[in-house]
């Protein structure tokens, strides 16, 4: 490099320039938990009754789903454009 040659940008420090934004998530993710959702709806359509049923045989387990999928809405729902989120 010259010796006049001035760096706009520290080593490691340059701006991301590409790609989604921070936050934003990743198109196979949304798409996974989609599709889990249209199968839990179509089960519970088939047969009402049998979620409560296994989450009444295990409570550990259920708190435990529950307690990470809220935590997932919750950070989705702050990260998601207005108008999109819960």
């Amino acid at each position: 490099m010259p010796a006049n040659h001035v760096r706009k940008y520290a080593p490691g420090k340059r701006p991301k320039t590409g790609g989604r934004q921070k936050g934003t998530p990743n198109k196979s993710t949304v798409l996974r938990r989609e599709m889990w959702i249209a199968a839990f709806h179509e089960l519970q359509r088939q047969s009402p009754g049998h979620f409560l049923a296994w989450a009444r045989q295990h409570p550990g387990e259920f708190y435990k789903i529950f307690a990470r999928s809220s935590a997932v809405a919750r950070a989705a729902s702050r990260s998601a454009p207005v108008g999109k989120g819960g």
